[in-house]
């Protein structure tokens, strides 16, 4: 097998496998970021303050039994220092001559009289307050509720362009992952290794770095495949992708290959989804331009080229 062949085979599956990557994690933040938008706020509805008959009513009866309370202890203790035969305190004690009417009207008719209309004044008052805040939080909870409506409409605008970026980016990623399968398909890379990143990343770094010069079918124990097998079992290198992505930093001296790819497809998909919230942000009108539309262009002419390279020398690789 053509040793610089099979590394440029290597160099375009990492590519892809590249790519796929960075599709993934541009396509999850726009879906996650398209979730978010649209949904109206939650308000809190606005309390309103009203004087109940009820509370009226009992707010007068209070007062006017607070009124002869306050009238009648007076009297009480007046009437202990008077002479029964006193004209006070016969008005005071309501007596049964001509002076008891005068008497109960003085203590306790009077006193209540006054209690209830207290009463009904702070009824009066409290009712225009109430009217005056329930107006006022009436106004503010219009004004919240128009405010989050602006809100929603500007999110569901910025929303349909972030589907229609969205569904192209989509799309791409199908297309990218039907071309890495055809390269799979080639049947150059065991099984056991395809669609696995971190195999192949590796396979790429030995071709590269002299290490190897086979992939190690049949060829005894020099090859690719029991050099990556090894170093895994003494825990040299990973290849669960949810480590590789906590420890980029750690993995790069041995897995350059790796830890380059998914640092720059992290780079673009960040680059990719910012772009795209501008985008968003400006309005339907600048798509054309986007960000998304442009690397879908780029990336449709590097995977024809890929395969047109595939169909060249993809027979000769086996």
């Amino acid at each position: 097998m053509d040793k610089q062949r099979l590394v440029q085979y290597l160099q375009n599956v990492v590519d892809l496998e590249k790519q796929v990557y960075l599709q993934k994690q541009a396509l999850y933040q726009l879906d996650k970021k398209i979730k978010s938008l649209g949904h109206a706020g939650e308000i809190s509805s606005v309390a309103e303050y009203n004087l109940t008959f009820w509370g009226a009513l009992g707010r007068v009866g209070g007062f006017m039994l607070i009124g002869m309370l306050a009238g009648f202890m007076p009297i009480g203790c007046a009437l202990g220092k008077l002479s029964q035969e006193s004209f006070l305190f016969k008005l005071l004690a309501g007596s049964r001559s001509y002076l008891g009417a005068a008497g109960f009207v003085f203590s306790i008719v009077f006193p209540a009289t006054i209690g209830a209309i207290v009463a009904i004044i702070v009824n009066i008052v409290e009712t225009i307050s109430n009217k005056k805040t329930n107006a006022k939080n009436e106004k503010r909870y219009n004004a919240a509720m128009h405010a989050d409506a602006v809100r929603v409409n500007n999110e569901l605008a910025k929303k349909k362009v972030l589907e229609q970026e969205h569904s192209i980016l989509y799309g791409r990623y199908q297309k990218t992952q039907d071309t890495l399968r055809r390269f799979y398909d080639a049947g150059v890379i065991y099984g056991k290794y395809q669609y696995d990143f971190a195999a192949v990343a590796s396979f790429l770094d030995y071709f590269q770095s002299g290490r190897c010069s086979t992939l190690g079918e049949n060829r005894g124990g020099d090859g690719a495949y029991n050099l990556y097998e090894s170093e895994l079992r003494q825990n040299i290198i990973i290849n669960k992708l949810d480590q590789v992505l906590s420890k980029l930093d750690q993995i790069r001296d041995n897995q350059y290959s790796l830890a380059c790819a998914i640092q720059e497809g992290n780079r673009m998909s960040q680059r990719l989804v910012q772009a795209t919230e501008r985008l968003a942000i400006a309005g339907e009108q600048t798509a054309r331009n986007s960000e998304i539309a442009a690397y879908n262009s780029r990336q449709s002419a590097n995977e024809l080229n890929q395969i047109k390279w595939l169909q060249l020398y993809g027979m000769t690789l086996r």
